[in-house]
């Protein structure tokens, strides 16, 4: 059995940053599997429409199979893609989910929880949070320039990782002015998106 982590997120589009961040915490933590989880509905972030749940999943598949291209190194990795939350619906609670995968799947200890440290001073507003921290360990990725103080009693692992930027959104941008966005996206992630079209017809966030 995988010691096993649970990654979220909107995935609009999955880019070479969500992987090189499981590649480093697959490097310096005990976690050999990960599970991505798509996001049907941000519990924060309600007004935002994330492209069709079955393109993002699509590409989350597609960025998994060459995940072992672009890092061979990490031979003993699983990634897998879970959709429960998509089929779920409506808002997306972390608890909710992590109840699913304890119930669905094997591994010792307890389940990680890779999350940016952006999320952590406003953990305490999240959906049954003081049931969810119980049940997990937290996996904490550098999102701000300064390390933000982690709050007492929270069991954590601060993962020292390259800064992550909104390149989600900037791909979405770039894809609706039609510029290239091809160096932020793997090979085949990005010839989906380009065959697919998206992003070219949807209001951004």
């Amino acid at each position: 059995m995988f010691a096993t982590a649970v990654f979220g997120g909107s995935f609009d589009p999955v880019h070479l940053g969500h992987l090189h961040l499981i590649h480093t915490v697959y490097n310096s933590t005990r976690y050999k599997r990960f599970i991505l989880v798509p996001v049907a509905t941000n519990n924060f972030k309600r007004e935002i429409t994330p492209t069709y749940p079955q393109d993002r999943i699509a590409m989350l598949n597609i960025a998994i199979q060459e995940y072992k291209n672009i890092y061979p190194e990490d031979a003993g990795i699983e990634l897998v893609v879970e959709d429960c939350e998509i089929k779920r619906g409506g808002v997306s609670y972390t608890y909710d989910t992590v109840e699913t995968i304890y119930k669905n799947y094997e591994f010792p200890g307890k389940l990680g929880l890779v999350m940016g440290d952006d999320l952590v001073p406003n953990l305490n507003k999240w959906y049954r949070f003081s049931d969810l921290i119980k049940q997990v360990d937290l996996v904490v990725c550098r999102r701000e320039e300064m390390e933000i103080e982690i709050p007492e009693g929270l069991d954590f692992h601060y993962v020292t990782n390259d800064i992550l930027v909104d390149a989600s959104s900037s791909i979405r941008l770039l894809a609706k002015e039609n510029k290239d966005f091809s160096a932020f996206l793997s090979k085949e992630v990005y010839n989906y998106v380009k065959e697919q079209g998206l992003y070219k017809c949807r209001s951004l966030c």
